[in-house]
């Protein structure tokens, strides 16, 4: 059993570079993302009831594959990716697999339409939307493209509301940051979410 599971587990893996490679994907980008997300992913997922097995690992797809769309066109890429991730042949994923990491790049920027999500069987939706704002906070972060610029940040949950604190002094030294965090507070507050940062 534990040798079946391990296969599955490296065919996806397999899948998840296969389509990195078919579309383009900047990698180093990705990797940034994917640190962003589990980082952030660590400090709350207790607090959210996102168990690991399941959660980190959609997380983990979605942060790998949320560029995918970009080779298509640059305005509305998010949607791009989507769609290819909905309907291109995933092997070693099932059909609820396939739909969340779909979704979760979907809406990992502009508007967040929570009552557009689909249903799913396996995954509870509010747990979907609460990874789909875990990546949306680490794409932001790391929209600059540069590596090793962010300090080390605390992230923090009460019920649905998310915060983000950072070393005194940072943001003052990041104007584009915080332009796009203020953005962030905006579109989560319009989908009926608190997020917060300091």
């Amino acid at each position: 059993e534990m040798e079946d599971r391990f296969q599955h587990h490296d065919i996806r893996e397999r899948t998840v570079e296969s389509l990195s490679q078919r579309y383009a994907v900047d990698t180093a980008q990705a990797a940034r993302v994917h640190r962003s997300a589990n980082f952030i992913f660590e400090q709350i997922s207790d607090d959210w009831q996102l168990n690991k097995k399941d959660f980190q690992q959609l997380l983990s797809w979605a942060a790998n594959l949320h560029e995918v769309g970009l080779h298509i066109h640059s305005t509305g890429y998010h949607k791009h990716s989507g769609y290819i991730l909905e309907h291109t042949d995933m092997p070693g994923y099932n059909v609820e697999q396939q739909l969340a990491v779909a979704t979760l790049v979907r809406y990992h920027r502009k508007k967040l339409k929570s009552a557009e999500i689909a249903n799913f069987n396996f995954y509870k939706s509010n747990k979907i939307v609460r990874l789909i704002r875990i990546l949306r906070i680490a794409v932001m972060l790391n929209l600059r493209r540069i590596e090793g610029y962010l300090p080390q940040y605390k992230v923090s949950v009460e019920s649905e509301a998310l915060a983000i604190q950072f070393p005194q002094g940072f943001l003052s030294e990041q104007p584009l940051l915080e332009a796009d965090l203020l953005s962030e507070v905006e579109m989560q507050a319009d989908a009926g979410f608190e997020f917060s940062f300091s």
